[in-house]
């Protein structure tokens, strides 16, 4: 064998391995969050246990920095969202979805990371001019969503205290039955 086929079998033989040692460290840190996803809730109470979400979200993080076209970089995107929604953690929640809405735009997770980056606004952070605007563009991106109902009534409910809210489907309930009765 001649020094040149030495060098390109050497060269393919190191290409070999490097690609086997690249997704075998993607595979162990697959694992690695597989593991710890499954110790996040409390065994007797069931809640969430802060210090193991921290650490997915970490894992989460790691695996969407080394792996950032990976579609499954698009799902931990959205769990670290509602993981640090769960631990109140709602402006890093914020960056996960719109992390989610800008690097995947095309696939369904990103409808939901959209309606519920408003929700966030909404609900935890009583930031209901965010919240108004993020439930708007996701009306206007994806009018046939299933969750545009949703959309539109949260915007027509914003700032509101529940009783108000009560109050006003109570009154609509009322007038859907006289309708239907007068028929």
């Amino acid at each position: 064998m001649n020094n040149k086929n030495i060098y390109v079998l050497s060269l393919a033989l190191i290409v070999v391995v490097v690609i086997w040692g690249c997704s075998n460290k993607q595979e162990h840190l697959k694992n690695e969050i597989t593991n710890i996803e499954k110790q996040l809730f409390n065994d007797t109470t069931g809640i969430i246990m802060p210090q193991k979400a921290q650490k997915t979200i970490e894992l989460y993080s790691k695996y969407i920095h080394n792996y950032p076209h990976d579609s499954l970089s698009a799902e931990y995107m959205f769990r670290a969202a509602q993981l640090c929604t769960a631990i109140g953690n709602f402006e890093e929640a914020i960056k996960f979805y719109d992390s989610l809405i800008i690097s995947f735009p095309e696939i369904p997770k990103a409808a939901e990371a959209m309606f519920m980056k408003a929700f966030v606004f909404d609900n935890y952070l009583y930031r209901y001019d965010k919240a108004r605007e993020n439930y708007m563009l996701f009306i206007q991106k994806f009018p046939n969503h299933d969750l545009r109902r949703d959309a539109e009534k949260s915007i027509q409910f914003l700032g509101m205290s529940n009783a108000e809210i009560l109050e006003i489907l109570q009154a609509d309930a009322d007038k859907n039955n006289l309708e239907k009765n007068q028929q």
